[in-house]
């Protein structure tokens, strides 16, 4: 990430229909929109990432696969890539 120290967040939702990615600059907001998207009944994947100088990190992870397993969404899973 050239040129910024602030952290940025990106919410990528893959639905059966379209893919969607947004951009935001708070972490309540990207990790409010990724929930709502989980919800949808055609999500296939649904994951926000934080950037900051330090790499990406995933803030929020579902899909599909874990909710026919019966698993819930996890909100705040940090793994750095």
């Amino acid at each position: 990430m050239a040129g910024s120290s602030l952290p940025h967040y990106w919410v990528d939702v893959i639905l059966t229909t379209a893919w969607h990615a947004k951009r935001f600059d708070c972490e309540p907001d990207a990790l409010a929109h990724a929930q709502v998207y989980s919800r949808f009944p055609n999500a296939e994947a649904v994951v926000a990432y934080a950037y900051t100088p330090e790499g990406r990190t995933i803030i929020f992870d579902w899909s599909d696969a874990e909710a026919k397993l019966g698993r819930r969404a996890k909100p705040a899973r940090r793994t750095s890539q």
